[in-house]
């Protein structure tokens, strides 16, 4: 009788696992239809880029892609590391410290310096693009 009721909750603990990588699949695959008809471009790419690294929500990535897009397009930037920078603090909801941001544009890009990121930091701080504020010891970064 124990054993029936085990065998009955972990199928249906498996029942429940297929049926959620059932609604993965499918919104995987939404994504790749996304992709495929949007081609080169390059907002779209970047929210699938958002959705992918930052594990977000699709109707957000595609909303913080357009922000960075936007935002890039109107203060005429165009290196890869300050795009990546504008990203990662597009998608955080709080400040972060220089060295977090170096992070995380690594977790985008692969590779960053802190002394490069902290310089394209300052640039686009005097485009108006982020906000730069001490806090102690630690310099904090956000949108503006």
């Amino acid at each position: 009788m124990g054993g029936e009721g085990q065998r009955s909750g972990a199928e249906e603990r498996l029942a429940r696992i297929e049926r959620l990588l059932e609604v993965v699949l499918r919104k995987l695959q939404v994504l790749e239809e996304y992709l495929t008809m949007s081609g080169a471009d390059p907002e779209a790419s970047l929210a699938v880029e958002l959705a992918m690294v930052f594990s977000l929500p699709a109707h957000k990535a595609v909303r913080m892609a357009s922000k960075v897009m936007e935002l890039a397009r109107m203060a005429g930037i165009s290196d890869p590391i300050s795009m990546a920078i504008l990203e990662v603090l597009a998608v955080s909801n709080k400040p972060l410290t220089v060295s977090e941001v170096t992070r995380r544009v690594r977790k985008v890009r692969g590779t960053a310096s802190r002394r490069i990121v902290t310089e394209r930091i300052r640039k686009l701080s005097d485009k108006g693009l982020v906000k730069v504020r001490k806090a102690g010891k630690r310099v904090l970064v956000s949108m503006e």
